[in-house]
């Protein structure tokens, strides 16, 4: 009995070894399903509007079957429902109640907004529900206003057709935008034109001002409304702006929903990112003190030209924008790496500018995986990783501000608040501190690293070389 257990023992561990692999990497594919959308994905919205409420529909079709996807609800909504088909239900994860799996690819939302026409104006930013990551997929709205004659409708999207009918108005808005801005006024307003992909309405009186409105270039499809109502705003797509708006503010006002629109990430990462890019783009005062140091960091490294190739490949970018994506266009502009705006969107704390050297570094004959920046113009070696590689044994001291190198009989105490060291426990000085800490870590020049550690370094066009 004891022989069988003793064989039937690892065999059923086996098989439940297989069961826990099995649904770990199910989970895992479920989990990676959903952070991400498949470039297909598009939603269609219909929207039922009334004197009092507006009765909504979505259906967002291409998603990838059997994931799952959160859902992004805003409180203002009421009566809302979420199924997968006809009459099936949404799965709602039960760990995570915004979380929802759909089986056919599809999701068909309904829910209810109310509304207060009591005023001249309405503005609905952010009111549908979103998807993390559906992004720039294309958005079709159809809007039947049963209460026709009481006012006009305007979309962050383009509008593409209007019909007026017995009772109702017909309006249909198709653009890439995931969740664009809501504007109704009581007054009546026309679409004048359409320019470099900017709808333009205006009161028919002034019709002529504003269809002689020249927009600076910037990506993607946006919605300009002159209004006499007195509401201006900014958001979803959508700039509505008095009628007697002169057109530098105005094109400051564009580029300042351009980089508010196309900019995907974190809500502290976008305040960030609005106040870098707008003082930056629009040479206004920063909002914050990181930001403006940000800014004054590349106005210094960057030239007049270079800072107007700049702007032109930010604002004509048809992507969503990151702090990642913007250091690869100040990279390609300057011709050098940096990830100077990612890492300080990561950190706390305010990082400065540096460079990535693009060379191979080759360690007494063996490539190295080790990062050599260029930092105000010097070409710095990091000195943990550097002396590691060569065979030292190295030990930071964060709190006392210290580093203890040793190799060879040889035994180095440095302070970094210091201009003294220890070797072998004999004091020495310095004149000048050779350490240059950037971003926590610390770093040499090679003058430093060739007098104090007799390190030999060569600079050539493809690889640096450093050897004993």
């Amino acid at each position: 009995m004891r022989k069988m257990l003793f064989f039937i023992f690892p065999v059923l561990l086996s098989i439940f070894g297989l069961i826990l692999i099995y649904q770990w990497q199910g989970f895992t594919q479920q989990s990676e399903g959903s952070s991400s959308f498949p470039d297909q994905a598009e939603q269609a919205i219909t929207i039922n509007a009334y004197s009092n409420k507006l009765k909504i529909t979505q259906e967002i079709q291409g998603l990838s079957k059997m994931k799952e996807y959160k859902l992004l609800v805003p409180k203002s909504l009421s009566d809302f429902t979420c199924n997968t088909g006809e009459a099936n239900p949404c799965k709602v994860n039960g760990l995570n109640p915004d979380t929802f799996l759909t089986d056919t690819g599809t999701f068909n939302l309904t829910y209810t907004i109310l509304i207060n026409k009591d005023s001249n104006s309405l503005f609905l930013p952010q009111w549908s529900v979103s998807f993390p990551g559906l992004s720039d997929s294309k958005t079709t709205l159809e809007m039947i206003d049963y209460d026709k004659g009481n006012g006009t409708w305007a979309a962050g999207i383009p509008v593409k057709g209007f019909k007026e009918e017995e009772l109702i108005n017909y309006y249909v808005f198709e653009g890439n935008n995931e969740d664009p801005a809501l504007y109704w006024q009581s007054a009546p307003i026309i679409n004048i034109s359409v320019k470099q992909g900017i709808s333009i309405f205006a009161p028919k009186l002034y019709e002529e001002k504003a269809a002689s409105y020249d927009p600076t270039t910037v990506a993607g499809k946006w919605t300009i409304v002159f209004t006499e109502s007195g509401f201006e705003t900014v958001g979803g797509g959508m700039i509505v702006t008095g009628v007697n708006t002169k057109t530098e503010e105005l094109n400051n006002k564009l580029v300042q929903t351009f980089i508010s629109g196309r900019f995907t990430g974190q809500e502290d990462e976008r305040l960030l990112w609005q106040d870098v890019m707008e003082s930056l783009i629009l040479d206004k005062e920063s909002d914050s003190k990181k930001g403006q140091k940000m800014v004054e960091e590349i106005q210094r490294a960057i030239t007049p030209s270079q800072f107007e190739e700049l702007k032109k490949l930010i604002l004509q970018e048809t992507e969503k924008l990151t702090f990642r994506k913007a250091d690869e266009i100040l990279s390609a502009v300057l011709g050098k790496e940096t990830r100077f705006l990612n890492m300080n969107s990561q950190q706390q704390e305010f990082v400065p500018l540096f460079f990535i050297d693009q060379r191979d570094i080759v360690i007494n004959g063996n490539k190295a995986d080790i990062e050599i920046i260029i930092y105000k113009d010097k070409l710095l070696f990091p000195l943990k990783t550097v002396l590691q590689n060569i065979g030292y044994k190295v030990t930071e001291f964060p709190e006392e501000r210290e580093i203890s190198i040793g190799s060879k009989g040889k035994e180095y105490l440095f302070y970094l608040d210091k201009n003294i060291f220890h070797l072998n426990n004999e004091k020495f000085g310095f004149f000048k501190s050779p350490f240059i800490e950037v971003n926590g870590l610390v770093y040499m020049e090679t003058h430093a690293l060739n007098s104090i550690f007799h390190l030999f370094i060569t600079t050539e066009e493809k690889e640096i070389v450093i050897h004993e």
